[in-house]
């Protein structure tokens, strides 16, 4: 599955239950752009939740961490 951001997940989370339960489709891991590192429900993280639901990685190429440390270090 490719997405663009995931932030607390309920909406990436939506669109995973309908693929596996409906179709049957195995996630093999999750691509997104951005992760905002929203906490969904027990403080965890969409993408951590995400993980644990579905027993699947969770790769992004830059989250809210990475732009904070940017930010710190003058870089943006």
């Amino acid at each position: 599955m490719i997405d663009d951001v995931i932030g607390s997940g309920t909406s990436l989370d939506a669109c995973l239950e309908r693929l596996t339960v409906e179709y049957g489709v195995l996630i093999a891991a999750v691509i997104c752009i951005a992760d905002t590192q929203i906490p969904g429900t027990a403080a965890a993280s969409g993408a951590e939740r995400i993980c644990e639901k579905y027993h699947t990685c969770v790769f992004s190429l830059i989250t809210d961490e990475d732009i904070q440390s940017a930010r710190r270090s003058h870089i943006i």
